[in-house]
């Protein structure tokens, strides 16, 4: 079914702008909304430092272009276009940077802002002026926050302003609009449809919430925060909110939760908490989706998998092998790569669980003979000043070394198969020497190849990292140090943290991030607060064994599913009620499991992965989004 007299426009930050989860929340499932609405349109917030490289500028509708005039008139720069990455979906970009900080006449305040008071001053630009009508009209307490929350806030007010003149157009003026608002970002649509009580429906979709995510990141366990005050019949308290120093995003979150014609959460956790903090329960549950790989199977994802794998083992040897022996650092096909990624919130990611279950197990592999190594990444994007020299020196040099040995690789081989073929087992005995020594050509190439290696200025250990930080102290590596994750020779678990996003075209490994997903074999995710949680997911179906944690979003569908287990592929890792120490035991045991497991059983449980992974794409979970349209519509 297809809706062809709705105007369905969907409003993040996030489009053409990734910053989070949100991007590909509404990015992967864009194709699927024009099938169902033929009027789709996404509104997002211009950057100029990403946005050009994900929107593709076209010519707007005669009858949007005379809209984009009366905005630029107030000094609101529209752009109309295609998201690049949100599957070519019509998208509006609107840059308020300048609009936020105009001094606006007293008539404008009032016509356009819907304003009741008086600017005596005159002085006062427009993104106080509307946080000033908000909190006459809302009671949002925001006097005193900063350019983040100003810039959202005047974003998406010029955002419902936008729309108010489209539905004014031949284009629009007899459609039904509905706006999907995500975060409180996007706040302002509601708040202004709610003062001039425009002709379009709003819903509202809270994908965590600041005081939730505040109180985990000061050590709060808030799932049995939620649930205990819950079923006791208490909520969180605005004093909090003042003292976690999130009072203006809650106050915005509870307005828009109230004021929407539809409140929705991504998540049951995420309801749960809503109701806790917010004061009110969600009317509707929009779990979100993912996109499964198109055109492939199982079988095709497994046979690029060895093609990444081979990539990051290679990545590991030119980083390593200046530093150890020709033993040491042979990088055994038969590895297990684990990988964690994520925003850099160390707490609510578990960072520290991850790390620590490393340790534990790189001590455990140590009493063990002919243990399978366990290369251990963090993709954790911070503030860096580039790649680290050494590693750019070594990863260089590598290559050119396998370049230029290429030749003296094939004469040995082709030496051996001849003695074998005719049974010379004395070719056991010689050395490198004497094989190559009957070659001049050959020699003088491995001459030439040993004047190759540059003098790295190495530490006593290894890099564990592939950028320079561009700070002083760092958490997760000064943790990877105390622990012992150094990558001596004697560490059977060898850590990389990959502080920046990766990049096809680019170092360090020139591997896109699902590439680098689908290399690994396991993906890490124990986090103590996450409102869903896709990730999980996301490497799953790219062939990866994944974990969760029970106090995700994801981990209580998967435990409402019935399923969950280490048998499942996607495994939940308990951490309700649980020591840290507890935590990391099992984790640890986990990872010796499947370092462990012969090949067959670890293919069988990444097969199992992917097909629970399945469970979750938007084709099985679009119609909850149309469900809620509808209801804003027809009920």
């Amino acid at each position: 079914m297809t809706f062809g007299e709705i105007l369905l426009i969907e409003v993040s930050n996030e489009v053409c702008n990734k910053v989070g989860g949100i991007y590909g929340v509404i990015a992967s499932k864009a194709d699927l909304m024009m099938e169902k609405f033929p009027n789709y349109l996404t509104v997002g917030l211009y950057n100029p430092s990403t946005s050009p490289h994900d929107f593709l500028p076209k010519t707007p509708p005669i009858e949007m272009d005379n809209v984009f005039r009366m905005l630029l008139n107030d000094g609101i720069q529209a752009y109309y276009g295609s998201w690049k990455g949100g599957r070519s979906a019509p998208t509006v970009l609107l840059d308020t940077h300048d609009y936020m900080n105009r001094i606006s006449a007293k008539n404008y305040n009032k016509t356009i802002l819907g304003v009741s008071f008086d600017d005596q001053d005159g002085i006062h630009p427009i993104y106080h002026i509307i946080k000033r009508r908000n909190w006459e009209l809302f009671r949002i307490d925001s006097y005193t926050t900063d350019f983040f929350y100003n810039e959202a806030i005047t974003w998406s007010e010029a955002a419902g302003y936008l729309i108010e003149l489209l539905l004014k157009t031949p284009l629009y003026k007899d459609k039904k609009a509905v706006v999907i608002a995500h975060e409180w970002l996007s706040a302002g649509i509601i708040f202004r449809k709610k003062v001039f009580d425009l002709p379009y429906h709003t819903i509202f979709v809270t994908h965590a919430t600041s005081h939730g995510r505040a109180d985990s990141a000061a050590g709060v366990n808030v799932a049995m925060t939620v649930r205990g005050g819950l079923a006791k019949g208490l909520q969180g308290t605005t004093v909090s909110a003042y003292e976690r120093g999130v009072q203006a995003i809650h106050f915005t979150e509870i307005a828009a939760a109230e004021n929407s014609d539809l409140f929705a959460a991504v998540s049951q956790s995420v309801a749960h908490e809503a109701t806790y903090y917010l004061g009110k329960s969600p009317d509707i549950i929009l779990t979100n989706g993912i996109r499964m790989p198109e055109g492939r199977d199982f079988g095709d994802i497994l046979r690029i998998h060895s093609v990444h794998k081979e990539r990051i083992r290679e990545f590991m040897q030119a980083v390593l092998s200046p530093y150890c022996s020709v033993k040491g650092c042979m990088m055994r096909q038969e590895s297990l790569i684990v990988m964690t990624s994520g925003r850099y919130e160390f707490v609510n990611k578990g960072f520290d669980l991850y790390i620590r279950a490393l340790a534990k197990l790189n001590e455990e592999l140590r009493g063990i003979e002919h243990a399978k190594p366990v290369y251990a990444f963090m993709l954790v994007p911070s503030r860096t000043k580039g790649l680290n020299e050494n590693v750019l020196t070594a990863t260089a040099q590598y290559r050119r070394l396998r370049s230029m040995l290429e030749p003296v690789s094939k004469y040995i081989s082709e030496i051996l198969t001849q003695a074998i073929a005719q049974n010379d087992r004395s070719i056991q005995d010689k050395s490198i020497k004497e094989l190559l020594g009957k070659d001049v050509t050959i020699e003088e190439i491995l001459e030439d190849a040993f004047e190759i290696p540059e003098a790295l200025k190495r530490n006593e250990f290894p890099p564990i990292a592939t950028h320079d930080y561009d700070y002083e102290k760092d958490p997760i590596m000064d943790l990877c140090w105390q622990l012992g994750l150094r990558n001596r020779e004697q560490d059977n678990v060898k850590m990389m943290i990959i502080p920046s996003y990766l990049n096809a075209n680019g170092g360090p490994l020139y591997l896109s991030y699902l590439d680098f997903v689908n290399g690994c074999d396991v993906g890490i995710f124990p986090s103590r607060y996450e409102p869903f949680g896709l990730t999980p997911v996301e490497a799953a179906i790219n062939g990866c064994i994944a974990v969760t944690s029970d106090l995700s979003g994801l981990g209580e569908e998967l435990r409402a599913m019935g399923k969950g287990d280490e048998k499942d592929g996607i495994d939940v890792l308990p951490l309700m009620n649980k020591r840290d120490d507890e935590i990391t035991d099992t984790l640890k045991n986990f990872l010796m499991l499947l370092s462990e497991m012969p090949y067959e059983e670890l293919l069988a449980l990444k097969r199992k992965a992917y097909q629970l992974a399945g469970s979750f794409s938007w084709q099985a979970k679009i119609e909850n989004y149309v469900a809620a349209v509808e209801k804003v519509v027809y009920h």
